[in-house]
């Protein structure tokens, strides 16, 4: 994955035919480099500041790292996604997403796969902060 690559058009300024999808995908990418660099504070880039998903991804790096446990690879398929609600400064989503490639490596250096996720559908909420657009909640919709 390329890391510089994702966190370049993260920074660039929504432009003609930009949507709430391609930010998700990136900001997506973003938190998939940062769980397998294990870099916590690239995180901040991905989720709104006090965001309670931001401390959940942020402890689980902790609790991987107090076990010697690398995440090596963690793909997150969005196979559907459509914007339900646009404003400027918040973009709610209905996406079905997968995660579907996962690996470890573990202290004794073997590398194991976890299963695969079943397609889940989330209600995804965007907001535009001082430092960009974030996710700021996910939830199961009604």
């Amino acid at each position: 994955m390329n890391w510089l690559a994702a966190l370049v058009a993260f920074a660039v300024s929504p432009v003609s035919g930009w949507s709430g999808v391609d930010m998700l995908r990136c900001l997506d990418a973003t938190r998939s480099v940062a769980l397998e660099e294990g870099w916590p504070d690239l995180l901040d880039a991905v989720y709104a500041p006090g965001s309670p998903l931001l401390k959940r991804d942020r402890e689980l790096l902790e609790s991987y790292e107090r076990r010697d446990v690398d995440i090596e690879r963690l793909h997150l398929n969005i196979l559907e996604a459509k914007v339900v609600k646009a404003e400027p400064k918040r973009v709610r989503l209905d996406v079905t997403d997968q995660l579907s490639e996962t690996r470890i490596r573990l202290r004794d250096g073997t590398a194991r796969q976890l299963p695969r996720d079943r397609p889940t559908r989330r209600v995804i909420e965007l907001v535009l902060t001082e430092e960009g657009w974030r996710i700021g909640s996910v939830s199961l919709p009604p």
